[in-house]
């Protein structure tokens, strides 16, 4: 194969060390090979103005599979926030994913210290109550969510200082960076062969990961890998550094995306696959290429928040089947009652006297025909939606009330109406607007074999 395939293949198709070009090619000798990948490579590096503790350049390769890596991890980013944004704040629903998403977080910080968090022990960090004292950090950590309701946080040292005397639930620091080098080399495999920077470089080697964050010409995962690379290989703190990385990776992400970015779980980067990061942490040190740790960062984050979305989404699932539960329940009591046949004592029938006035009009909802409907006011129209719950106990508020506005004859409807009119999440509609069809309401038809549309019926 012709070095011109070669250097493609271990660039754009894969970002490969030289040992797994080696390892792919089965033979040691690819000087030749590896020299042609690495010029082929400079035309996509970009200087991140960055040096290690020698004062090497670091540098990254934004080659093409580097730049698809970062579109997906955007993708699934979107999809996160869309959804995390279109759940009402006040619903049982956003309060379990809410629970579910911190418990990943926690745990995988408790995992990165060596412990393991039980459900008891994180359901009483997330009630703020009766917390074990090993992990009081944890709750600490929560606190320091409330910085990130703040609107364009400013990152500088004076938040670091915040988040580390959140963190350590000393309010006044008698110090702040590190004063003795550390001694014990750390269990995460994140820089290993390092056991911090020397301390007369911490505050120089602070001062520049600060100066990139601020930088806008390379993506935010790119940059949010490095920080979290760089700032466990600097270890600038005593303690809680893993815990400050992160807390300053989300300030990255919350001021450039939002607050929702609080609550995506990049805490997996410190657990997970750590053997691959270990090996290709040492390939960073050995070649300063930045790219190699990127590469695996981006694909834990597209794996993690993919993950993310889907505890809304199994939550949604989970919910609408509580409540359709509930509602056939109560379906059963009404229909238990209504087959006891009362005991009626016969009444004398009294007839009424004639009142002699004007009849008014009555807006009927009769079975699945709506009477004077496109004349209807808005008032007609809830009580239409209202008198629809009362005949079909299975019906929820939210799909009487998008059936009732959208049953005009010949039309059809899609989930996301659906979605945009009741204002909650893609799954919650769908089964909504299937729900709808199996009652009867509503014809479901699939149109050039992707998306389902739905179109009423009506009685003849």
């Amino acid at each position: 194969m012709a070095n011109e395939d070669l250097k493609v293949r271990f660039t754009d198709k894969s970002y490969a060390t030289r040992q797994d070009v080696a390892r792919a090619l089965g033979t040691n000798l690819i000087d030749p090979i590896w020299a042609s990948i690495l010029e082929y490579r400079k035309g996509f590096n970009q200087n991140p103005n960055l040096v290690d503790f020698t004062k090497t350049p670091y540098m990254i390769c934004c080659s093409k599979f580097i730049l698809e890596r970062i579109a997906d991890v955007n993708q699934k980013n979107y999809h996160f926030k869309e959804i995390f944004e279109n759940t009402p704040n006040d619903s049982l629903d956003f309060e379990r994913v809410m629970n579910s998403l911190m418990g990943d977080i926690l745990k995988s910080l408790a995992k990165a210290n060596n412990k393991q968090l039980d459900d008891v022990s994180l359901r009483n960090i997330l009630k703020n109550q009766n917390i074990d004292p090993q992990f009081a950090y944890l709750q600490r950590y929560v606190d320091a969510f409330d910085i990130f309701e703040r609107k364009n946080l400013e990152i500088n040292e004076d938040l670091l200082a915040e988040f580390y005397e959140k963190i350590t639930g000393n309010p006044e620091l008698s110090e702040f960076y590190r004063t003795s080098d550390l001694t014990q080399q750390s269990n995460i495999l994140i820089g290993r062969e390092y056991s911090g920077a020397p301390l007369n470089l911490i505050e120089s080697q602070m001062d520049q990961l600060l100066r990139f964050i601020e930088r806008r010409d390379l993506p935010l995962f790119a940059r949010v890998s490095t920080v979290c690379y760089l700032f466990n290989y600097i270890k600038p703190f005593k303690k809680y550094n893993f815990e400050m990385s992160m807390l300053l990776c989300k300030s990255m992400i919350v001021n450039e995306l939002g607050e929702y970015g609080a609550y995506l779980p990049i805490e997996h980067l410190l657990v997970d696959q750590q053997l691959q990061i270990g090996t290709l942490s040492k390939e960073v040190q050995r070649t300063h290429d930045l790219t190699y740790v990127i590469s695996i960062h981006l694909d834990i984050l597209s794996k993690t928040i993919d993950a993310a979305s889907n505890v809304f989404v199994h939550q949604s699932i989970q919910q609408v089947r509580e409540e359709f539960e509930q509602d056939i329940q109560l379906v059963k009591k009404e229909n238990e009652v209504s087959n006891e046949t009362p005991k009626v004592n016969p009444q004398p029938v009294i007839q009424p006297k004639p009142v002699l006035q004007e009849e008014q009009p009555k807006v009927h909802f009769d079975s699945f025909n709506i009477v004077n409907e496109s004349s209807l006011s808005e008032k007609e129209l809830q009580k239409l939606t209202q008198e629809l719950l009362e005949t079909d106990p299975t019906l929820k508020k939210g799909q009487a009330h998008f059936y009732i506005r959208h049953r005009e004859k010949g039309h059809f409807y899609t989930i996301e109406q659906y979605r945009k009119c009741e204002g909650c999440v893609y799954e919650t509609a769908r089964t909504s607007m299937d729900h709808l069809a199996l009652r009867g309401y509503y014809r479901r038809e699939k149109v050039n074999n992707k998306k389902f549309v739905y179109t009423p019926i009506f009685k003849e």
